[in-house]
């Protein structure tokens, strides 16, 4: 018995065509199922994959507060002054 749109194949050997043809079918039904699945699976985690960026590559800042510094990755700018970034003075990123 074969699946035509997915070309998956099952053979059944046994006396009776009736109960084989039963049987395959099962076995298709589920191995059909499967296929699918995966390929539901595979769609979704590269879709994921798309919409996640790579390490830093989506931060614009971070805050290192056992370091006292923040870096800026726009700018590639650092400064050891996180107390005045965190109160608002963010010139201190473009001197």
């Amino acid at each position: 018995m074969t699946h035509l749109p997915t070309g998956i194949q099952v053979f059944i050997n046994g006396r009776k065509q009736k109960d084989n043809r039963r049987v395959a079918m099962r076995i298709l039904t589920v191995r059909v199922r499967e296929f699918l699945h995966e390929q539901q699976q595979g769609n979704y985690d590269q879709i994921r994959k798309n919409q996640m960026d790579g390490g830093r590559a989506g931060k614009v800042r971070t805050y290192n507060f056992m370091e006292g510094r923040v870096v800026d990755h726009r700018l590639n700018k650092k400064t050891g002054k996180i107390k005045d970034i965190m109160k608002g003075k963010l010139d201190i990123l473009f001197e």
